[in-house]
């Protein structure tokens, strides 16, 4: 068998890359909304077609047969010289071409922040279920000396259920903490199409640094300018802004 190594975070972000239906789905949309664009561009593009027709004919006159074929060739050329709705058309393309892209870049993003908000949640989970364990097994060592006390008269029976009573809270912690790290888990599988037995824990020393700039309102303005939901947006204005000019023309 293969040996078996933890999966770090970029492993698997590498992985949700090729498999995450959300990021698939832009894709699509991209690639088929920019074919809008050669296809309005044609409507502004010469047109040229060709048709051709044969036929062969008999005439029976005065106890006389004549045959004869009649062959037909038609050649049509069309170039627009002004047509407002298709330069309109071809503009609102580029503009929906562009949104498409703008759409992709923050699935893009949104990916990012969906696996690792996934990834650590499995590692959160994992902990949780190895102390809900651990707890689990000191408070049934608890109630053994707890029966042992009582045997001995040490202590009321009243304590024993006490004891018993954590026991069971106990147990119920674990399942509860079992059930969620599996659930961790198919999130996670979600979005990689993977199922991970073993991913790679954070460093003990972490260097944490300082966002620069520190103003929250510097970035509020870098947001306004660059937010890719914003920009989405604003296209979305723009298309509609083109669309009264093409009803217009």
């Amino acid at each position: 068998s293969l040996p078996t190594s933890a999966n770090s975070l970029l492993e698997v972000f590498k992985l949700a890359e090729k498999q995450d239906p959300e990021l698939a789905a832009a894709r699509a949309n991209y690639n088929a909304t920019k074919e809008a664009t050669p296809q309005a561009r044609a409507l502004l593009l010469p047109n040229i077609g060709i048709s051709a027709t044969t036929s062969r004919n008999n005439q029976v006159n005065s106890g006389r047969n004549t045959d004869f074929d009649n062959d037909f060739v038609s050649l049509q050329l069309t170039q627009p010289v002004f047509n407002a709705t298709s330069i309109y058309k071809l503009k609102q393309a580029k503009i929906t071409t562009n949104k498409a892209s703008i759409d992709l870049s923050s699935t893009y993003q949104t990916l990012i922040i969906r696996v690792a908000e996934r990834y650590f949640a499995v590692l959160s989970a994992k902990d949780l279920l190895a102390f809900s364990k651990s707890d689990q097994r000191a408070i049934s060592r608890r109630l053994e000396q707890a029966q042992k006390r009582f045997e001995v008269g040490l202590i009321a029976i009243t304590n024993v259920h006490e004891a018993r009573s954590a026991r069971d809270l106990a147990v119920s912690q674990v399942i509860a903490a079992e059930n969620t790290f599996a659930n961790t888990k198919e999130q996670l599988r979600e979005i990689t199409g993977f199922r991970y037995d073993m991913l790679a824990s954070l460093r003990k020393n972490i260097p944490l640094t300082s966002p620069e700039p520190l103003e929250m309102s510097e970035w509020t303005k870098i947001a306004l300018r660059q937010n890719l939901l914003i920009k989405s947006v604003e296209y979305n204005v723009k298309i509609a802004s083109m669309d009264i000019k093409v009803q217009k023309s």
